[in-house]
């Protein structure tokens, strides 16, 4: 079976994300949420199985030498 296969790395500034309307971030939240009901893992139970049902962010601090915050799932 063919999958449609995504990923999604994305790394916006903070004071850009903040700018934001809330009701656009709970929009794009549920839509993600959405795709992770129609998603399967690839090769379930196999042993060469793939987690391909994930969504997640965190505040990242790379760039400042400090750790991140803690990973969140959508």
């Amino acid at each position: 079976m063919a999958y449609w296969r995504g990923q999604l790395d994305l790394a916006i500034p903070e004071d850009v994300w903040n700018k934001i309307p809330n009701a656009r971030k709970i929009a794009f939240r549920d839509v993600v949420r959405d795709l992770k009901i129609l998603s399967v893992k690839i090769n379930d139970g196999q042993i060469n199985e793939e987690m391909t049902v994930m969504a997640s962010w965190h505040i990242c601090h790379h760039d400042e030498g400090t750790p991140c915050g803690e990973i969140q799932e959508i």
